[in-house]
């Protein structure tokens, strides 16, 4: 099972703005699960996703 979040509570885990994350969405950049209008993203993968936005050492 997987252990969900909210766009806005991956924005907030990042501190960054919810559209920041509704677009990543949007532009199906971040993998998530859609039930009808709610949005969930999956920790393992928003952690996944962080790492390829990764530059430098």
């Amino acid at each position: 099972m997987i252990e969900g979040i909210t766009p806005r509570e991956a924005a907030k885990m990042l501190k960054v703005s919810p559209w920041t994350i509704y677009e990543a969405v949007r532009m199906l950049e971040l993998p998530h699960y859609r039930f009808g209008k709610k949005i969930i993203i999956d920790k393992g993968d928003l952690e996944k996703w962080i790492n390829e936005k990764k530059v430098g050492g």
